[in-house]
């Protein structure tokens, strides 16, 4: 079932609950690091691809990390971004460069309120990413992604999904019920 659309500059940005059959995807089996292929790559662990070619349509596969679909001069890419992803600089990987991003859009994620976390997390992200409700830590993945995005991209536009997967049950969510089933990111040209 498609749950969501959204057009990204030359680009549209898909999300399914199961993996959408009809189309022919490349995708990679995702390892929570920061490997990023060329979507030719032989490969196959990573948490992004990109496309050069214009031609393919590229999924991640996420339950509570986020989806992030970048739009470039010279490509499109969809990056799956973690807390381990964002703590090892995904976004600021040299194969993302390739493609001159120019539109970055955040998909469906846990969000800040529904992410809680524990202490030694602010070892590994400034403060500013945290919030502190009835004494207890909640992390902003989001914020994190922006502030990589813009520190390697400043010029880019930014735009953000406002469904939280814990929240919202079109999405599926680990935290919310240990789920195995994953939410299929989906990008290709318009």
């Amino acid at each position: 079932m498609k749950i969501i659309l959204e057009n990204i500059d030359s680009c549209i940005f898909e999300v399914y609950s199961d993996k959408p059959e009809e189309l022919s995807l490349k995708s990679v089996n995702q390892v929570h690091g920061n490997i990023v292929l060329d979507c030719k790559s032989k490969l196959l662990e990573a948490d992004g691809l990109i496309c050069l070619c214009g031609k393919c349509i590229l999924a991640i596969r996420t339950a509570d990390c986020l989806p992030i679909a970048i739009i470039g001069k010279d490509g499109h890419a969809l990056i799956h971004a973690g807390w381990r992803g964002l703590e090892n600089n995904i976004l600021k990987n040299s194969e993302i460069e390739k493609i001159n991003p120019t539109h970055f859009f955040i998909g469906p994620h846990i969000s800040c309120k529904s992410y809680e976390v524990s202490e030694e997390f602010l070892e590994y992200f400034d403060r500013d990413k945290f919030e502190i409700a009835d004494g207890k830590y909640h992390f902003s993945m989001e914020k994190e992604a922006k502030q990589q995005i813009l520190e390697m991209y400043p010029e880019s536009l930014i735009k953000c999904s406002n469904a939280c997967t814990f929240l919202d049950h079109r999405y599926n969510s680990y935290r919310r019920n240990k789920t195995e089933q994953r939410n299929w990111n989906i990008l290709r040209k318009g």
